[in-house]
């Protein structure tokens, strides 16, 4: 009598050893990241309207550049996270305030986004009443999709060999009347990471170490698969 075993169908060694590179290859990708927070003493308080609570060009960090030795640059990206506060007392009935930003997100001097965003409020004598949004940018860009979908320069200033600025061109300043104890603030970060590739002596070792982790399972599974053969054939 014959028996026929169901399981996981064998991989021919050449395919096994294919699949393992494949594996190694994603498996190697790895990723680098800089990361500046604010503020820097971005909070400003009074009664008197408008208010500077960040002056243009205080949303600013300097980046350094991809290190080539690392490997090969895959994608680079910028993640802006900004929270802006006000809050104050109305001084006298239908007292306001109210804020509006609007600015371009610039990797060493170059746009490549705008953000822009207003909040205001009014109320009654004595009532306290608060504005509040975010700054939010998270811009991913394929090294192999420079010059079609964004400026060539920004993959030039991640590769070079400066450091070189992350910018997002806003100031931040509250407006409005019969106002008092008026409190603003902006908390956040911005991130730039790298996603790269391991050099390739680096990924040449781990993908003959994928290679030979299937070798010996293959060589695992051919042997099982003689004794089922002896197995059955002695039934």
């Amino acid at each position: 009598m014959t028996t026929q075993s169901l399981g996981i169908p064998r991989l021919p060694l050449h395919l096994g050893c294919l699949l393992s590179l494949a594996a190694a290859t994603s498996a190697l990708a790895q990723t680098y990241t800089q990361t500046q927070t604010f503020p820097f003493n971005f909070s400003n308080s009074g009664s008197t309207l408008p208010l500077t609570i960040a002056n243009y060009g205080d949303f600013s960090a300097m980046a350094q550049p991809f290190n080539p030795a690392l490997g090969t640059l895959v994608s680079f990206a910028a993640v802006w996270r900004i929270n802006l506060r006000a809050s104050g007392v109305v001084d006298a009935d239908n007292g306001n305030f109210s804020t509006s930003e609007g600015g371009d997100f610039k990797l060493a001097g170059i746009s490549y986004s705008a953000d822009s965003n207003s909040d205001s409020n009014m109320g009654y004598e004595d009532e306290v009443i608060t504005l509040g949004f975010r700054i939010s940018d998270t811009p991913e860009f394929l090294v192999s999709e420079s010059g079609v979908f964004y400026n060539p320069g920004l993959l030039a200033a991640v590769t070079g060999a400066a450091p070189f600025t992350l910018l997002w061109d806003s100031d931040y300043r509250i407006s409005g009347s019969d106002m008092r104890s008026v409190t603003g603030t902006a908390i956040g970060s911005v991130t730039l990471t790298y996603t790269y590739l391991p050099e390739a002596s680096t990924n040449a070792a781990m993908g003959l170490a994928f290679v030979a982790v299937g070798g010996v399972v293959w060589r695992r599974r051919r042997q099982g698969a003689a004794a089922e053969v002896t197995q059955a054939a002695t039934k």
